[in-house]
Parts: structure tokens; C-alpha cells; sequence
């Protein structure tokens, strides 16, 4: 019997460590303020979902939001209000100094992550086993999916072979949108500063987007061999199934025998994953809803 666990965030949160979006913004808000307030400021100004909540940034927004924030800006308002029609014909300088500012954090998240993902690797070091979970997790042919940055997993449970999907400390993390842009054409019209603006706005979306096509194409054994044919049963520990990583949990369904048992752990009850878990989807027999306060010792 091989077990698939999907890991999210809320597996390390249960472990008891820092990892909620606010402790990140906690940490920007103490060692890069300024690079916080650009962003606040592209939220109110151009984020056309999010500009409302911006005043409420110290509550509990979900990771995924932050993606989703990252795709919400309106681009062609962004380059209208950064146009300066007396620069030189031929700039070939920086983009406008404010809109440098408001996409610093979008377009160093992966600096920044790893920053903060020092700053929490101390909490990791004293962390021990739970002993429920060790007993459920242990198993040599068992597999890890892990859409964290940390590696728990590994330095906790000492499991072998974690697929980290976005990255994990210290290699490449990816954390962007889901919003794909289509082909867009530059305007011949436009020159000095106005054009170097543009440019860099396109080039800013296309590079915060999460190609996961692209990305499941990095782990061809997982999402395209027969690796997943024995799985009897997967576990969701943590993860919300939001909508941009949706495409990975489809195309495993996909994979996977239809018999196979689906374990759900919640922390609010099942009404959260409910309508998730249709969309899959899951036959409602294949279906088991588990409490992480079960798991507590």
C-alpha cells in the first residue's frame, strides 16, 4: 500500500512555526519597510481585487492571495500614470523610480522568501516528531509532494525524495500568479522613459506568472510515468487546493487508480474542501475527512 501526501502550509502551522503570510509581512515590515509600503501602495492604487483590504494587511490573508495579489494589478493604468512625455527620445535608463518601488517585492519575492526562510530555519532545528503523524508518514515507498519552502519534512520526519513543487530554501522558489498573459505588442508610438515603463510592466507580469504546465514538466515521473499507478491512498495535509495550484492536484487525480482513498485534514471542518473536492474531483465514497486537532498529543 503507497501513500501520496500533499503538503501545505498548514502542516507547518500545526508544527508550530511562523510561516502564516502576516509573520512574512511582519518580517518585511522590520528589515525592508520601504519595500512594504511600494507594495501596499500598488495594491491601492492598481491591484483591481485586493485594493480594498489593503488597510487590513495586519489580518490573516492566505499565501494564495498574495499570488493572486501579484496578478490583480491593472497594468495598463500602471504604464498610463508613469508617463513622462519629456524624457529623451533614446532613454535607456531605470523604469520610473515609483513604479521600481510598488514591483520591488513582487519581482525579489525569491530574495526576500529566502531571507525570511533563514530567519525561520532555527524554529525547524528544535522542532520533534509527532508521534501520530511519524507512524502515518513512515513508510519506504511512500511519497511527499511539498508546496512549502521548508523542509520539515525531511530534517523532522527524515523522509527521503520530498518533491518540493515551488523550491525549497536555498534553490529557486517560485510564487507567482495565475493570470497568463496573452501576446501583447508594444506600442511603435511610445519612446524615452514611457516605452522603458511598458517593457518593464510586461516583463514584470510574464516573469510573477506560475507556468505549472511548465513546472510539472521539471517532475516527469510524478506527473507523466506510472509512479502514482499504486497509489491506494493520498493524503491532503495542509493544503487549501486554491485555485493557481489546482492544475497539479487535477492532472495527479488524473494518474491515480479511481479507487483510490482521498484523506482530507481540516482545521475549521469539511465545509472548507466540500465543493473543492467535487471540482476535482472525488467520488464522495472515496472521501475522508480527518481533524488536525486529532492529531495533537
Amino acid at each position: 500500500m503507497k501513500k501520496l501526501f500533499i503538503i501545505g502550509n498548514g502542516f507547518d502551522l500545526f508544527h508550530g512555526l511562523p510561516t502564516r503570510y502576516t509573520d512574512f509581512m511582519d518580517f518585511m515590515k522590520q528589515h525592508h519597510p520601504e519595500v512594504v509600503e511600494g507594495y501596499i501602495e500598488g495594491i491601492r492604487l492598481y491591484s483591481l481585487l485586493y485594493w480594498n483590504k489593503v488597510d487590513h494587511i495586519k489580518e490573516e490573508i492566505l499565501w494564495n492571495d498574495m499570488e493572486n495579489i501579484f496578478g490583480s494589478y491593472e497594468m495598463m493604468e500602471m504604464m498610463e500614470e508613469h508617463r513622462d512625455w519629456n524624457s529623451p527620445y533614446d532613454y535607456r535608463g531605470e523604469a520610473d523610480k515609483r513604479l521600481l518601488r510598488i514591483l520591488d517585492m513582487p519581482l525579489h519575492i525569491n530574495a526576500y522568501l529566502q531571507e525570511w526562510l533563514e530567519d525561520i530555519a532555527p524554529h525547524i532545528k528544535h522542532l520533534q516528531p509527532n508521534r501520530k503523524l511519524n507512524r502515518l508518514l513512515s513508510g519506504p515507498a511512500n511519497l511527499a509532494v511539498n508546496f512549502n519552502y521548508t523542509t520539515v519534512l525531511e530534517d523532522v520526519y527524515h523522509i527521503p525524495d520530498v518533491v518540493h513543487i515551488h523550491g525549497k530554501k536555498g534553490g529557486r522558489l517560485i510564487m507567482g500568479h495565475g493570470e497568463k498573459l496573452g501576446r501583447y505588442y508594444f506600442d511603435d508610438t511610445e519612446y524615452g522613459i514611457n516605452a522603458v515603463n511598458e517593457k518593464y510592466v510586461i516583463t514584470y507580469y510574464r516573469n510573477s506568472y506560475k507556468n505549472c504546465a511548465k513546472i510539472m514538466k521539471g517532475f516527469p515521473e510524478l506527473f507523466e510515468g506510472d509512479l502514482l499507478n499504486s497509489v491506494s491512498e493520498v493524503y491532503i495535509m495542509g493544503h487549501s487546493l486554491n485555485a493557481i495550484d489546482m492544475p497539479y492536484i487535477r492532472r495527479i487525480r488524473r494518474k491515480l487508480p479511481n479507487e483510490t482513498r482521498w484523506f482530507v485534514f481540516t482545521l475549521h471542518g469539511e465545509e472548507q474542501y466540500k465543493d473543492i473536492m467535487r471540482s476535482v474531483p472525488v467520488a464522495k465514497k472515496n472521501l475522508t475527512y480527518l481533524r488536525w486537532e486529532d492529531y495533537r498529543e
